[in-house]
C-alpha cells in the first residue's frame, strides 16, 4: 500500500478524544502479527477524518466518488464498496442495516448480533479520478482481493470483476 502524505485538519480536543476512542476500538483486538491490518485501519481513519473536515469546510454541495470500507470492530471483517456518491451510499448502508433490509446477509447478521455501533464507515480513497466507473470498480476489486482480513463481500468479487471487463 502506498504511503499517504497527511495534512492534519485542526480539530478540538473533544474531537481528538472521540477520534482516538474510535481508532483505539478498531485496532484494540488486532494482535501484533496483524500489523498490516492495523496500519491500513489507521490510514483509513486519517483519510476519513480529513474527508469529513474537507466536506464540512468547503465541499458541502460536491459529491465524493470513491472507495469506502465498512469495518466491524468486533469481528474484524470488512465490507468494501465503491460509489459515485459516498455520502449517499453511507446513508443507504446505515438505513438498510438498521432496518434489517441490507442485501449483504453477513454484514446484516453482524449488525443484528453486535449492533450498528460495531460498524465504522471509512473512506479508502476519493477524488475526481473515481468519476470513471471502471477505474472505481478496478480499485474496489483490488482492495477486496488484498484486504488483510475477512471480507463480507467475497461473493461480489467475481461479479464485480466481470462488470469491468470490456467486450
Amino acid at each position: 500500500m502506498e504511503k499517504l502524505k497527511v495534512q492534519f485538519p485542526e480539530v478540538s480536543l473533544k474531537d481528538l478524544e472521540f477520534y482516538n476512542e474510535i481508532i483505539y476500538s478498531c485496532i484494540a483486538q488486532i494482535s501484533n502479527k496483524d500489523y498490516c491490518l492495523a496500519n491500513i485501519l489507521y490510514t483509513l481513519f486519517i483519510r476519513t477524518c480529513i474527508w469529513k473536515q474537507e466536506k464540512s469546510l468547503c465541499n458541502l454541495q460536491k459529491n465524493s466518488c470513491g472507495i469506502y470500507v465498512l469495518y466491524n470492530r468486533v469481528t474484524l471483517a470488512a465490507y468494501v464498496g465503491e460509489s459515485v456518491n459516498i455520502e449517499r451510499r453511507f446513508f443507504e448502508h446505515y438505513t438498510q442495516l438498521v432496518s434489517g433490509s441490507h442485501f449483504n446477509k453477513g454484514l446484516l447478521e453482524a449488525v443484528s448480533t453486535y449492533g450498528i455501533d460495531s460498524i465504522e464507515f471509512f473512506i479508502f480513497d476519493c477524488g475526481e479520478v473515481y468519476n470513471d466507473s471502471n477505474f472505481r470498480r478496478e480499485k474496489e476489486v483490488s482492495l477486496m482481493n488484498t484486504w488483510p482480513g475477512p471480507v463480507y463481500n467475497v461473493k461480489d468479487i467475481y461479479k464485480r470483476t466481470r462488470l469491468s471487463v470490456k467486450s
